[in-house]
C-alpha cells in the first residue's frame, strides 16, 4: 500500500501543472491566466491585454506600473507570480508585426 501511494504521489508531483512553482509570462499569458493571481481580476487583466496589445511586450515586469490601474502596492503583491520570459523571445514577439526593432 506504501508503493502505490509513493507512486501516486510521485506522478501527481511530476505531471501535475507548473502553477506550484513557474511564474506567469506577461507577454504570453491570457486573460485567464492573468486572472489566476491573487489580486488581479478581470478588468485588471485586461488591461494588461490591452496595454500589451498598444505599446507591444514588456521588457520587464516593474513596467506592469504604466497599466491604468496598477501602482507600486499591486505590483509588489504580485511581482514575484510574474515574468515577462527570455530576452530573446520578448525581442523576436516584439519585433513580429513591426518593421523597426529599436523602441
Amino acid at each position: 500500500m506504501r508503493i502505490v501511494i509513493g507512486v501516486l504521489f510521485a506522478l501527481f508531483f511530476f505531471l501535475s501543472p507548473p502553477a506550484f512553482s513557474s511564474t506567469i509570462n506577461l507577454n504570453t499569458a491570457t486573460s485567464k491566466d492573468l486572472q489566476s493571481i491573487k489580486g488581479i481580476g478581470e478588468k485588471t487583466a485586461q488591461a494588461i491585454i490591452e496595454y500589451r496589445t498598444t505599446n507591444g511586450n514588456f521588457k520587464s515586469v516593474d513596467a506592469l506600473v504604466k497599466v491604468s490601474g496598477i501602482g507600486n502596492k499591486k505590483l509588489a503583491k504580485v511581482k514575484d507570480q510574474l515574468s515577462v520570459g527570455s530576452a530573446k523571445a520578448v525581442a523576436s514577439k516584439g519585433a513580429k508585426g513591426s518593421e523597426s526593432s529599436t523602441h
